[in-house]
């Protein structure tokens, strides 16, 4: 049932990332003249915009670090304390190791937002101890 839930908020924060782009392409097509041309690069946006989120997408990685971007910007209209709940209950449900670092980087944030910097200090150093290769490069410094 998590699984689910993950899904459809990854899903509904895509089609909103989308629907952001097509307005702000309806925007910029609005302020160029209506003529053949501005037409053609309009519509050459608009297609651009949907290759990038169509590939998006197709990469869960992408989707995932994609749906964290988007919810801290819809979380930025919320207090910083329910923001570092929603990420803190987020976090434990999260199985991707990139989404974890994307979910982590909005916690440093919002914790030195609110005047927190054990806890921002914290999430730093769990994103440093656990870079990839991390494990191997202390073995072969010593």
């Amino acid at each position: 049932m998590k699984f689910l839930n993950f899904l459809l908020v990854i899903m509904l924060a895509l089609s909103l990332a989308v629907i952001v782009a097509m307005v702000r392409e309806h925007k910029k097509a609005a302020n160029h003249a209506q003529s053949p041309a501005g037409q053609l690069q309009s519509a050459r946006d608009m297609m651009d915009v949907v290759e990038r989120a169509s590939k998006i997408a197709r990469d869960p990685t992408g989707t995932g670090v994609t749906a964290v971007f988007v919810a801290g910007t819809m979380l930025k209209q919320r207090s910083p304390s329910d923001a570092i709940e929603f990420w803190t209950k987020t976090l434990p449900e999260t199985h991707n190791d990139a989404v974890r670092r994307a979910i982590r980087a909005q916690l440093v944030e919002l914790y030195k937002q609110t005047n927190q910097p054990d806890a921002a200090l914290e999430q730093l150093r769990t994103l440093i101890t656990a870079a990839p290769g991390a494990a191997t490069e202390t073995a072969t410094a010593h």
